[in-house]
């Protein structure tokens, strides 16, 4: 299994900053009936996130609540965070 961006949506407070840094990866701001119509990130669960990894590492690190990260693998987040 690939490792795949995840967005934390009980976290996430809608700032963009994710969709500017990896737009083929985080893909849409929009309102989450699930928590209170707020705005919240939302990850394309199709895109290929490791082609885009160098991106999606500085949404991780620019995100000023740090609701992203990695989900997949032990091994590949391992790899990713250079613990492998």
């Amino acid at each position: 299994m690939a490792r795949k961006a995840f967005v934390d949506r009980n976290t996430c407070i809608g700032c963009s900053v994710c969709n500017h840094e990896a737009p083929s990866v985080f893909v849409e701001l929009r309102q989450d009936p699930e928590h209170n119509d707020d705005f919240k990130s939302f990850v394309d669960e199709n895109s290929d996130h490791e082609a885009v990894a160098d991106k999606v590492g500085e949404a991780i690190a620019k995100c000023p609540v740090q609701c992203i990260s990695w989900k997949g693998t032990k091994a590949a987040v391992a790899q990713s965070e250079g613990k492998a």
